[in-house]
């Protein structure tokens, strides 16, 4: 599955859009434009360790 942008999640600026995946059943992962990941078993619990 490719990542996704989920804009439903407050971001400051549009480009910030956090950008998610699923990878398996109970697993998704956050990255950043810079390459840096994060995973979570929610997009919500990714991206909030990738902004940690």
């Amino acid at each position: 599955m490719p990542f996704e942008c989920f804009p439903e999640y407050a971001v400051r600026n549009p480009s910030e859009c956090p950008v998610v995946r699923q990878v398996s059943r109970h697993e998704w992962v956050a990255r950043t434009e810079e390459g840096r990941f994060a995973s979570g078993s929610t997009p919500a619990s990714a991206i909030a360790r990738l902004k940690r």
